[in-house]
């Protein structure tokens, strides 16, 4: 009986210090320690998307959030980890893109969304030099947006 309170316990223990984990990491930033459980979390929220709508909508969300990491990486000079960053982006624009289109629904929305970030991201590139490879990684996704717009 003691052995089956202490796995009950150790269970309760472990399952409140995820729970406290993954609402400490919700606001964290790229560069923190804590940015895979706010992954993990993300992956999490999105299983319970249920609806095509519901999905799309969420992924238009998360490609605010990923341009705002790749911003935060480029302001505060985290080239080590911008890679990353924009193929976190690029991947989360075509699944956007295709949630969108299953969803049928806000495409002029994303569409505007997209044409957004990629004037932003041009006026980005004007800061590297031609051969940086930050600017590389910026064109990466200037040229994702203009493939993936085509679909919608």
């Amino acid at each position: 009986m003691k052995t089956v309170k202490n796995v009950f316990l150790a269970i309760i223990l472990f399952g409140g210090s995820f729970v406290v984990l993954l609402f400490i990491s919700q606001n964290v930033g790229v560069t923190s320690p804590l940015f895979p459980v706010q992954r993990l979390d993300e992956s999490l929220i999105f299983l319970t998307k249920r609806s095509p709508e519901a999905k799309a909508e969420y992924y238009q969300y998360l490609i605010q959030k990923r341009f705002s990491d790749i911003s935060y990486c480029i302001k505060t000079n985290h080239t080590n980890i911008l890679l990353s960053g924009s193929l976190r982006y690029s991947t989360t624009v075509g699944k956007a893109v295709q949630f969108v289109m299953a969803a049928n629904s806000k495409k002029y929305q994303l569409k505007l969304e997209l044409e957004l970030q990629k004037k932003t991201f041009h006026d980005i590139i004007l800061q590297y030099r031609s051969k940086d490879e930050g600017r590389k990684y910026i064109e990466d996704d200037i040229n994702y947006i203009n493939i993936y717009e085509k679909d919608l």
